[in-house]
């Protein structure tokens, strides 16, 4: 959207709708994101970009957390997606400070 102008019209909302602006189409963005495959990740381009970065992880916290009954599975799903930062918060607190980059 912002490579053509639009930016002004963007919206992180998954039904499309913005504030003031008519949407003229049935817009059903879902966040889905392939993981390990970093142009796709929460952040990027494709997914909003760092505007749309918090609720694009909300998204795969959702996700995350429903298919994964154990901590390190869920760290590694959210890591996929671009969320590590986001699902290290979830767990242990705002108090820390992290890097959305993957473990070492």
């Amino acid at each position: 959207m912002t490579e053509r102008g639009c930016d002004k019209v963007m919206t992180c909302k998954t039904d499309g709708s913005k504030s003031g602006y008519y949407s003229a189409d049935d817009y059903d963005f879902t966040y889905k994101v392939s993981p390990n495959d970093p142009k796709d990740a929460c952040g990027t381009s494709r997914q909003g970009g760092s505007v749309c970065e918090q609720i694009c992880c909300d998204e795969q916290h959702s996700h995350c957390s429903s298919t994964n009954s154990h901590l390190r599975g869920y760290f590694q799903c959210m890591s996929e997606r671009g969320c590590y930062t986001d699902g290290q918060k979830r767990v242990h607190g705002l108090k820390h400070t992290y890097s959305n980059a993957k473990p070492k």
